[in-house]
């Protein structure tokens, strides 16, 4: 089963992937955020770590780069998924750490190969 995080602000969002990754039935959805602040929060008390994380790289209180950068250093072993409407950001996030970039765009099924990828590497 590979456990997967889901960072983004917007709760629609996070909402919409937990519900598409649900239906996926080697993935688990084991943790929530709204920023990284807030993921990186959650990892501290955390007694089931996610093998991926989906990242948004736009949030208030600790964006994604930020994120990026603080677990490429203190959890190499959860692989990064970065996400954004600006595909231009997609260049930043790897150099911060991101294993994988995809615009916020492409579908479910996308997303879904992405993470078998990253869980696979």
């Amino acid at each position: 089963m590979i456990r997967v995080a889901i960072v983004d602000d917007y709760p629609m969002i996070r909402e919409t992937l937990k519900r598409y990754l649900g239906i996926c039935h080697d993935m688990s959805v084991v943790m929530e955020a709204g920023n990284g602040r807030d993921f990186i929060n959650r990892l501290f008390i955390s007694t089931e770590l996610p093998d991926v994380v989906v990242m948004d790289v736009q949030m208030p209180v600790m964006d994604g780069y930020q994120a990026a950068r603080y677990l490429s250093l203190h959890y190499p072993c959860i692989k990064i998924l970065g996400m954004s409407a600006n595909e231009e950001a997609g260049r930043q996030m790897l150099a911060c750490g991101a294993s994988f970039f995809l615009p916020k765009c492409v579908d479910g099924e996308k997303i879904a190969a992405a993470i078998h990828t990253l869980a696979g590497s």
